[in-house]
């Protein structure tokens, strides 16, 4: 996912956004300084750790933590393990800062700014966030609720994508002959002699046929060795097998 989020350097409030109360204060030392400010956001890249914000939809014992904190509990929050993959500073003033964030799932920009606050001895919340992008599609392809309202329906079917389109701009696409497709189509775990898509082996990839590129079905590819009689590896002893994730009907076509 990508986020665009403004942050505003000084106060510190109980959701970690501007519609929080302010529960703390702490002027910055000086102006922001854009390339302390940089090095402050870029710290931690990669796999981190971090607390979530009081008021999000976590559940404990199947009541979210903001509802919790609306009857005036103590949430004690263990951190969580997220991933931040890059950080772009776009435009800063004295006291606020605007910032794009590359992520995965799970991440909280409010929680991110509100360490980013601490790191440069001050104390932080967003005043705005967008979020532009997640799972291979963009906020350039959107519509307003005004300009789906203005078509007709026809008009609003034409601007779907298909299925295929949306998982093919997230993961790997694999083609495959007419024969190992009907084997996954029922049921069966066929072995592909070769290389995985990108070179390595996926977690999930999207399965079509070659000769009329019809989707197949989601699937992993899982290394399995070969052996002789004699428990001896051959050379190209290596195949890879499919497990099916989740299946299509025939006659759906990636376009």
């Amino acid at each position: 996912k990508s986020y665009r989020t403004k942050v505003v350097f000084g106060t510190a409030t109980s959701s970690d956004d501007a519609s929080g109360t302010v529960i703390r204060t702490a002027a910055l030392d000086q102006p922001l300084c854009g390339s302390e400010l940089t090095r402050q956001a870029q710290r931690e890249l990669g796999v981190i750790e971090q607390i979530p914000p009081s008021v999000s939809a976590l559940k404990r014992d199947g009541v979210r933590d903001h509802e919790r904190v609306r009857r005036g509990e103590t949430i004690d929050r263990p951190p969580r393990r997220v991933r931040l993959d890059g950080v772009e500073l776009v435009e800063h003033s004295d006291a606020e800062a605007t910032f794009i964030l590359h992520c995965g799932a799970g991440f909280y920009v409010r929680a991110w700014a509100r360490d980013l606050g601490e790191a440069m001895a001050s104390a932080a919340h967003i005043s705005e966030l967008r979020r532009l992008s997640a799972s291979g599609l963009d906020a350039r392809g959107a519509m307003t609720l005004e300009e789906l309202e203005a078509m007709t329906l026809e008009q609003r079917q034409g601007q779907l994508i298909s299925i295929g389109t949306a998982l093919s701009n997230l993961i790997p696409v694999m083609e495959v002959d007419e024969q190992t497709a009907l084997a996954l189509q029922n049921g069966q775990k066929p072995v592909f002699e070769g290389e995985a898509p990108s070179g390595e082996l996926a977690s999930a990839i999207l399965v079509r046929r070659a000769e009329d590129q019809q989707l197949v079905c989601v699937a992993s590819l899982q290394a399995r060795t070969m052996v002789d009689e004699d428990g001896v590896e051959p050379d190209g002893g290596s195949q890879l097998e499919f497990k099916v994730v989740r299946g299509f009907r025939s006659d759906v076509a990636l376009r």
